[in-house]
């Protein structure tokens, strides 16, 4: 425990000396930093990582102050009226244990300002108050040697106040030649703080005049955070082996309970009883709330001590050498810590990497921000974890104690069995069900029958690496368990299928508080719950939530508005509805009302018995409708504090934040919405999120028709217990009429709703004249903080490979430009500028090149095309993939934008919106692709999924190494071994530059078949293709022993565990197989090694290979297989682009690049920044050499200094005699690469020779010539 501390600083601006500031209060664990003279631009934000900051501004960027808090210290602003512009203060309350107010002054020298003032403002605080400040008067009650009018007046102040003088007369600034030392920064305090306050001045420089004042408290305070390991078992430390046997062995020498309750206790001791044998435990930890930066070593401390030496002698004998000693001293010290920090920064920077840990990057990045500090935690103790606890389970719920839940048990209870159901699925419930004939509990429906191995496996493989819950038992531990444990949660997943019955582990759930971006963490509406449940539970919710959303799904159950939570659908499909309508509606010179509604706390507000209501109208078997109503009821909530687990409290409704079946009975409850609809109104929904408009020639009449239909869903949103904030509904109005919409309001139940001109849908910001101005400047204002990133990574002679900046670039810069690009794409040219310029702004940085480089270099140089072909080609990509399942809605509004793109006059100066243009691209090979109208993972059995075992991968891999005979005899041998009597199919599949061809071969009815395919197919469907015909000829022709070899591994994958997202052949395919298998041929997918010698192999390689020779096209291809056409025409738009610019500026880089790609010359190159951006900037042509600066009107003279040539690249590598010494090494490692002489630079790097640029880069580098 430490004292609480307060710094009192005249800091003459907190920016310019943050770094010694903040290292100062965290060597010295102070808790309250109190400034004056901050020098803060009043329209900038300024953080300090650790402190929350309270500021008061002068307008015109001097003077102000600011008082800084730690931030798990519970305080809040006062606001005080101070008429005096020359003054500023800054008033804070803080509770440390008693109410304190602290008051930060700053008042500006010269007669004219008035101080009057502050005794109004300190007469106003009713605490204890601690007031400091730099009052710029002096008197000789407080160590002054005169008393001027100010001084005078601010003792009477402080007299009429009874406030109490804190300084011991000693000088708090430094003394200067032309100055003497006074004491202007004073410290006042009540009355009855007097006994528990020392003052003291400190002899530390921060880089002001002023000297910082320590005041200590007799407070005690924590100066460390208890982190609680959020697990028990320290996974790093796991041996996974000696796990997995000792399981093994446990499970050998027991024998599994029988009853339910029984046999999962057994798990849990089972898996208990392995963790503590060979996986380490993880230890509570007391982490300091006080941290120094991450460059700050034993130099830094010992030139902080010289520092203060100096400064000792200058105090205690002042004159002109001492105070020039001293000067010198704080000056060398200043440039030493810089220095020190910019070393350090440069070494981190220099070894980032293509090979670097991505995830270490930001945490670095943060540390020498001196952002690693992590007091947040330490907000949530136990007494503010049950205020947080009480709004997650409010006090009208029943309180519980684990005694009480025993109790509630029992009595839920006959004899020991389902002892923690909430719900109807009782064991002797369910019988009275069954007997009654309510209970449908037959094993023939997809959603309750049994779960087989194959489906826990899948479950299992999906989940990631969660905390665990309050069981303690993490995925790893049940990812690395042998197939026998994995066999006993399958008996006990089985067994609560059939009999509802919940382990009461399921039902706790722990919530950790994770506080917003920029937040007050002491405000309970700052903190996002995160739910931690029981990894069993979510592997067995995964189970379940996969069968219910097939079944959903392929029933056609949910509404075709609802887009969140489901496959294939998602925001952009939202986005494109609402803004292709709006262009028609533009078209058609009509208005379009639009409105969005957001329904509050939407997953803790619905409603079990409704929940239950709905599931049965969609047919669920009454066992899973218990099963799912018995996870969610009556959980127990935990909240996670700094002092462990807060709790619990009992939640009766709503449905868990973070548990994997949340998201689709949210959709179930919300699928009756559509009944709400009103006549001329669409609706749409993504999750809690919902969208209506209407369009009409007359704006009054958009008006009445949004008006009824709103009142219409606020009632079915009051019965179904939903709740809605009328003031939060946002409305917007989009035209092209520059007048006639002047109501500005809806008006709901009493309600007046503002109709904007700008209304924000999914992150896209949407006008009234669809310009996406607004959404552009948002655009660039969040690229902003990426490219800062990449300014602090990246420098010219050092810093981050270019290759990681790119893929930073990608990741903070790029992202922003792609959300929803096929949507703003068509913006005006002045707009494409804002975001042209964000983009060759990072990507110079990223290479290191000057600011004259031309663009069109840069981006080719980059491999990152313009956004305007980026922006087209993700619009492509985006309407082939809609095309592929179920895009029929956007196909309709598509067709109609393009008729009136062709007839309408309002289109005849504007811009063709984007999927338009991707919708001319799908027209031209409508005739030559498949499309679908539904997923096809949908439509056919949920168990396609899931491995199968007639498919085979084991290579044969013994025969390998025999000659072509040997190795066909062996390969037959091990054929008739395993399938006697099988008749054996070749099948595969060719891509040549010009065609694509399928074939299969079957030697024993020495019958083949070849046909060929669009050439735009790619070999996948091929290869794909090939399996699909062999099979249809084995129906046709009744063959009830086949077995398909296929030399293409992912094909094979793609059957034995095709992805939810295939596409339809891979779908029909297996629907093929498993078809046969009912009835009864046995047919077999067998993996070979192609171009091995495999005659059955070879002759259908050969076949496919005849087949995509052939002009003519007999077979459709998969719509997504043109995602290499759209590839392709992007490159080709980039590279006309490229070309066309490049006859203007850029020609000596188009010699060494003439064709774009998205490939780097330096990726893989293990080079430093320095070398690469020397290599950048001379492809380039443009650095900084005399030539050069000379071009653009820097310098009066190109010449070299050598005196006889321009100094250009080529003169300096093979004329310039100042570099004599090295230019032998050169020539005889140009030469090694069969290079003749003489020759110029422009061809050497047209040759794109790696080795080459290295000798040509080991010479500048040696040479020491700065390019």
């Amino acid at each position: 425990m430490e004292q609480l501390r307060v710094l009192q600083l005249n800091c003459r601006s907190l920016v310019a000396n943050k770094d010694n500031i903040i290292q100062f209060m965290n060597l010295n664990k102070i808790h309250i930093g109190a400034f004056s003279e901050t020098w803060f631009k009043s329209n900038y934000e300024y953080r300090f990582k650790g402190y929350k900051v309270f500021r008061d501004d002068r307008t015109d960027g001097y003077g102000g102050t600011a008082i800084l808090v730690k931030d798990n210290i519970e305080c809040k602003k006062i606001q005080v009226t101070n008429q005096e512009t020359r003054i500023q203060v800054c008033s804070v309350e803080v509770n440390v244990g008693r109410m304190i107010n602290l008051m930060a002054i700053y008042c500006a020298p010269g007669r004219e300002v008035d101080i009057s003032g502050i005794k109004n403002i300190i007469e106003g605080i009713t605490y204890p108050i601690i007031l400091t400040g730099d009052f710029n008067c002096h008197h000789k009650e407080w160590g002054g040697n005169v008393t001027d009018l100010r001084g005078v007046k601010l003792y009477d102040i402080i007299d009429d106040l009874s406030l109490v003088g804190l300084n011991d007369g000693n000088p708090t600034t430094i003394r200067r030649h032309d100055r003497k030392p006074s004491s202007i920064d004073l410290t006042f305090c009540s009355s009855n703080l007097t006994g528990s306050i020392n003052w003291k001045i400190s002899e530390e420089v921060l880089g002001s005049d002023h000297l910082p004042i320590i005041i200590t408290m007799n407070i005690k305070m924590r100066d460390t955070i208890r982190k609680i390991a959020t697990s028990t078992w320290n996974m790093k430390k796991a041996n996974w082996n000696g796990y997995s046997c000792c399981i093994d062995k446990l499970l050998k020498e027991t024998v599994p309970p029988e009853a339910i309750e029984d046999k999962y206790k057994y798990l849990q001791d089972i898996i208990a009883e392995a963790s503590k044998k060979n996986i380490g435990k993880n230890r509570t930890r007391d982490i300091p709330i006080f941290k120094g930066a991450i460059w700050w070593d034993s130099d830094c401390e010992e030139a902080i001590e010289n520092r203060k030496k100096y400064f000792k002698i200058m105090r205690q004998n002042y004159n002109y050498q001492t105070y020039l000693e001293f000067q010198k001293v704080n000056a060398v010290t200043k440039r030493f810590l810089k220095d020190k920090k910019k070393k350090k920064w440069i070494e981190f920077t220099s070894n980032i990497n293509q090979d670097k840990d991505v995830k270490n990057i930001w945490s670095i990045v943060r540390k020498f921000s001196n952002k690693n500090n992590t007091t947040n935690r330490s907000v949530v103790n136990k007494e503010f974890g049950e205020k947080l606890n009480k709004i997650y389970a409010p006090d009208w719920v029943l309180r519980a104690s684990p005694d009480s839940v025993q109790e509630y048990n029992k009595d839920k209870n006959h004899s020991g069995t389902n002892s923690n159901n909430f719900g109807e699925a009782q064991s002797d419930s369910g019988k009275k069900n069954k007997d009654n004939g309510c209970y449908n509990n037959s094993e023939d429906t997809p959603l309750n029958c049994k779960i087989k191995v194959e489906e826990l496996l899948f479950a299992i493989k999906k989940g990631k690496s969660y905390s665990p819950g309050k069981d303690g038992i993490t995925y790893q531990m049940i990812k690395n368990s042998p197939l026998e444990l994995k066999k006993v949660i399958l008996e006990i997943f089985n067994e609560i299928i059939h009999t509802s019955w919940i382990p009461l582990e399921w039902r706790e759930t722990i919530i950790v508080p994770i506080l917003k971006r920029n937040k007050n963490p002491l405000d309970i509406n700052s903190y996002r719950p995160i739910s931690l449940l029981s990894c069993l539970e979510k592997i067995f919710e995964r189970i379940i939530k996969l069968r219910l959303d097939w079944y959903v799904e392929n029933k056609k159950i949910l509404s075709n508005m609802q887009y969140g939570f489901r496959k294939g659908k998602g925001i952009i499909d939202i986005l494109a509805i609402i803004t292709n309508d709006i262009q028609i509606s533009n078209a058609n010179n009509e208005y379009l009302l639009l409105a969005s509604i957001d329904i509050e706390k939407a997953y803790d507000n619905v409603e079990h018995s409704r929940l239950k209501e709905k599931l049965r109208l969609i047919n669920i078997p009454n066992n899973i409708i218990n099963l799912i109503i018995n996870l969610i009821s009556y959980r127990k909530i935990y909240v996670r504090t700094n002092e462990g687990l807060e709790g619990s409290r009992i939640s009766y409704k709503g449905i868990p934040q973070g548990a994997i079946l949340s998201p689709i009975l949210f959709n179930i409850y919300m699928s009756d919405f559509e009944k709400t609809v009103h006549k001329g109104v669409k609706t749409l929904q993504y999750a809690d999120d919902i969208y209506i408009y209407t369009s009409n020639k007359k704006y009054e009449s958009c008006i009445k028709t949004i008006e009824r239909s709103l009142v219409k869903k606020l009632k079915w949103f009051q019965n179904n217990n939903l709740t809605i904030n009328i003031k939060k509904i946002q409305a917007a109005v989009f035209t092209r009429h520059r007048a006639g919409y002047e109501i500005k309001y809806l008006n709901i139940e009493d309600q007046r709703i503002l109709i904007k001109n700008v209304i924000k849908v999914l992150g896209v910001h949407l006008d009234t004249k669809m310009s996406f101005k607004t959404h552009v400047q948002e655009i660039v204002k969040k690229c902003g903080n990426g490219i800062n990133l990449l300014r602090i990574l990246a420098k010219t002679h050092w810093g981050a490979h270019p290759s990681t900046c790119l893929m930073i670039y990608r990741a903070c810069v790029r992202s922003h430009f792609d959300h929803a690009a096929m949507i703003y794409g068509n913006i005006n040219n002045m707009l494409q500028r804002n975001l042209d310029k964000k983009q060759f702004n990072a990507i110079r940085i990223c290479l290191g090149a000057i600011r004259s480089t031309p663009t069109n270099s840069l981006l080719a140089e980059a491999g990152e095309a313009p956004i305007k072909v980026r922006n087209q080609v993700l619009a492509d990509r985006y309407l082939i993939k809609k095309l592929s399942n179920n895009g029929e809605f956007l196909i309709d509004q598509l067709q109609t934008l393009a008729r009136q793109h062709i007839s309408n006059l309002y289109w005849r100066t504007k811009a063709i919106p984007t999927l338009v243009n991707s919708f001319y691209l799908f027209k031209k090979f409508e005739e030559e692709v498949v499309t679908g109208t539904f997923t096809p993972y949908y439509k056919y059995p949920w168990r396609y999924i899931f491995p199968k075992e007639y498919v085979h991968v084991k290579e044969m891999s013994s025969i390998n190494m025999l000659d072509k005979e040997n190795k066909n005899k062996e390969f037959q041998n091990r054929i008739r071994e395993e399938w006697q009597d099988f008749c054996q199919v070749y099948t595969d599949g060719s891509k040549q530059r010009d065609g694509v061809g399928s074939s299969y071969y079957i030697p024993s009815h020495e019958l083949y078949k070849k046909t060929t395919l669009n050439k735009y197919g790619t070999i996948f469907t091929a290869e794909l293709m090939a399996v699909n015909l062999a099979i249809d000829y084995i129906i046709q022709e009744n063959v009830n022993k086949s077995i398909i070899l296929i030399d293409s591994m992912s094909v094979v994958n793609a059957i034995n565990t095709p992805k939810m997202n295939g596409n339809s052949l891979l779908y029909n395919t297996i629907n093929k197989i498993e078809r046969s298998k009912m009835e009864g041929r046995q047919i077999h997918i067998v993996w070979i090694r192609g171009h091995e010698g495999i005659v059955g192999n070879d002759i259908a390689d050969e076949l496919a290979k005849q087949a995509s020779e052939s002009q003519s096209s007999t077979m459709k291809i998969p719509i997504m297989d043109l995602k290499s056409v759209i590839k392709i025409k992007g490159l080709e738009q980039w590279q006309r682009i490229y070309e066309h610019i490049s006859k203007k500026k850029g020609r000596v880089f188009s010699y060494c690049k003439p064709k774009v790609s998205l490939n780097t010359w330096f990726h893989n190159l293990k080079l430093d920044r320095k070398t690469i951006t020397m290599g950048n900037r001379i492809r380039f042509n443009h650095t900084f050499l005399r030539s050069h600066l000379y071009r653009i009107g820097i310098l009066d003279d190109p010449r070299c200094v050598c005196g006889s040539k321009e100094e250009t690249a080529d003169h300096l590598l093979w004329e310039c005699t100042i570099y004599d010494k090295h230019r032998k090494v050169l020539y005889e490692g140009l030469q090694n690469e069969k290079i003749i002489f003489p020759i110029n630079l422009r061809i050497l790097l047209a040759t794109n020779n790696k080795k080459i640029y290295i000798e040509i880069f080991n010479f500048l580098n040696k040479s020491n010539i700065r390019i």
